[in-house]
């Protein structure tokens, strides 16, 4: 920004100046400290007539709060009614007089004093929200009007009784306590949002993936071997049914996990099958024949 030109805080300044002016150019010199002189002794009649009025408003109202302030705001807009009637009638009788034109030029003037008053009033609400010169923004540093601004506040200062200036010091101290505050939970917070949401394209933590009982393996059909079958004599199971052999290895998915692979060659071996019923084999048949044959 260009030291030259005007900021926000010059303008609005220049415009409270004018209005001010411009008000007090209307109704000239004589109402507006008519005006003000109302105000101040409205003021004062509800501040030495409260305690006379405050029982008559307590015996018509029973909450005493809301009596006590019936009671003070009453006061104070009677008595600014009848004050600014006063003013208005007297401010009437000037202007149609001779000291018209004296009467709107002192108005100007007036209302010039009255609003650079109202700017630096301003201006030290102003310095309560920005305590330190450091934490200004630009608008109020650059301004062109900054340091009348700071002269008025100084003066108006001075004219203030010690007790006040303790109570602003007080309240500019709170002020720039709360901001501190403030500003370190807004710290805090941010800290906590980037530690809580990582930043775009960060990698993400790889987690170790658990199969489910029985998920993602192959399934085996396992055999288990059959029970033996206990062979009496004559090769007659227990049960009384022909013993069979039996099969010890076994198997995986329908196949027999011992012996030879499918397609491999087989060794010829020569079996004599027992006759079913029996357990004996042909050649203990033809001998037990010829047996019988000689003792006949």
């Amino acid at each position: 920004m260009n030291s030259t030109s005007l900021t926000v805080l010059d303008l609005v300044a220049i415009a409270i100046v004018l209005i001010s002016a411009g008000l007090a150019f209307l109704r000239g010199f004589v109402h507006e400290v008519l005006s003000i002189g109302a105000w101040v002794g409205a003021a004062f009649a509800a501040l030495y007539g409260f305690p006379v009025v405050r029982p008559l408003a307590r015996e018509h109202i029973s909450m005493p709060l809301a009596a006590d302030i019936a009671a003070g705001v009453g006061l104070f807009l009677v008595a600014l009614i009848v004050l600014s009637i006063v003013t208005s009638a007297i401010s009437r009788q000037v202007q149609s007089s001779g000291l018209n034109s004296l009467d709107r030029s002192l108005g100007f003037l007036f209302g010039l004093l009255r609003g650079g008053v109202v700017v630096a009033l301003a201006f030290i609400v102003l310095s309560w929200v920005f305590p330190p010169a450091s934490a200004r923004p630009d608008w109020i540093m650059l301004s062109r009007g900054l340091p009348m601004m700071e002269r008025g506040a100084d003066i108006l200062r001075s004219l203030v009784p010690s007790d006040l200036l303790e109570e602003e010091n007080r309240a500019r101290s709170m002020t720039q306590d709360a901001q501190e505050q403030a500003k370190r939970a807004m710290e805090a917070k941010q800290l906590y949002d980037r530690l809580a949401q990582p930043a775009p394209g960060a990698p993400q933590p790889q987690q170790p993936v658990v199969p489910a009982s029985g998920a993602g393996l192959p399934q085996t059909n396992v055999q288990a071997a059959p029970t033996p079958t206990l062979i009496g004599p004559n090769g007659i199971g227990a049960n009384g049914q022909p013993a069979r052999p039996p099969s010890t290895a076994p198997s995986l998915n329908g196949q027999t996990l011992s012996g030879p692979q499918t397609g491999q060659p087989q060794p010829q071996t020569q079996t004599q099958n027992a006759q079913p019923g029996t357990g004996y084999t042909d050649k203990d048949r033809q001998g037990i024949n010829q047996i019988i044959q000689k003792t006949q």
